[in-house]
């Protein structure tokens, strides 16, 4: 097992496997309500949509899948990427889909077509982990390359690098207030810096 995350009201568990397979689990009784299945790779990650009625799978098979936690029926395949998704994020809306690759790049979807609107590129390494910022007006990645930075959502321009670990990173994360960044290394740390 890859991941495990609680549905936004913590009612469901969900969870990613090398068996290629994510699981929704009932949190109170454990008992299995759905399991989703269709990536030709292992999953790395899941996320749950804002109001949990969708989930969206990151893949080694090169796609992110968003699927109806309801029925299991997948309901787009996003699949613009080159090389494995690490990690695939629902917009606050539910209309996007923002993924990170080992193809160096980031991506946002429209989940209602399943192509990709914009693309993001700095690193030559691979993009471990995206986020959205608390207004979605800019993203964060964390690279392979031992940075992180801020692009614009709109221009798709680089804002900041962050720099300073001397290992790759692999998450990164905004503060609720969009002030700071966090970031997590390989080299043992975690580094705040002013957004």
């Amino acid at each position: 097992v890859y991941s495990a995350i609680f549905s936004p009201d913590g009612s469901r568990v969900l969870t990613t496997s090398h068996d290629k397979t994510a699981k929704l689990f009932d949190a109170s009784t454990g008992e299995c309500l759905q399991t989703f299945t269709g990536h030709k790779g292992q999953i790395y990650m899941a996320s749950f949509s804002p109001a949990a009625t969708a989930i969206v799978t990151a893949s080694a098979d090169k796609s992110a899948m968003v699927w109806d936690t309801q029925t299991g029926f997948c309901k787009a395949i996003l699949t613009e990427c080159q090389e494995g998704v690490y990690r695939a994020v629902f917009s606050r809306d539910g209309s996007k889909v923002l993924t990170a690759s080992a193809d160096c790049t980031a991506r946002i979807y429209d989940v209602s077509t399943g192509y990709a609107t914009r693309r993001f590129e700095g690193s030559h390494l691979a993009v471990y982990y995206a986020a959205w910022s608390p207004d979605e007006s800019q993203i964060l990645l964390a690279s392979d390359d031992r940075s992180a930075r801020t692009f614009d959502v709109e221009s798709g321009n680089c804002l900041k690098i962050y720099e300073g670990h001397g290992e790759h990173i692999y998450g990164a994360c905004w503060s609720a207030d969009g002030k700071y960044v966090l970031t997590a290394g390989e080299d043992g740390s975690a580094k705040l810096f002013a957004a």
